[in-house]
């Protein structure tokens, strides 16, 4: 039988793991911080303070991983660039895809004509 204790724990984790995320739109930082210390320690405090058998509990961990990403992506697309925050997001996100595209296509210099000069 199942202490209800540990049912109290496991259900403050879960609500918070759905309820969490629900800030990002509005404080992206903190909010995303706060869930990647809840996915962190979630697993530990089940074990530490429970006695819940944990074995299917992973397949439900990337399920909420996922969950509190997309409401960390979707809070990334606003459609109107006016804010300060949006617009240094917009430039930053511009200047890494720059960055990252001028590091995967440039190529060693051509060597070809160097002979020629012998």
């Amino acid at each position: 039988m199942v202490d209800t204790s540990d049912m109290l724990i496991f259900w403050a984790v879960v609500i918070a793991r759905f309820l969490i995320p629900l800030s990002i739109p509005r404080y992206p930082l903190p909010g995303v911080l706060a869930c990647l210390i809840l996915d962190a320690v979630d697993q530990t405090i089940f074990q530490l303070f429970t006695n819940l058998p944990l074995e299917g509990y992973q397949s439900y961990d990337k399920s909420l991983d996922i969950y509190y990403l997309s409401i960390t992506y979707l809070s990334t697309c606003e459609t109107g660039l006016t804010s300060t925050r949006s617009n240094w997001i917009a430039s930053f996100s511009t200047t890494a895809g720059w960055c990252g595209a001028l590091r995967t296509h440039t190529t060693a210099p051509s060597t070809a004509g160097f002979s020629q000069h012998l």
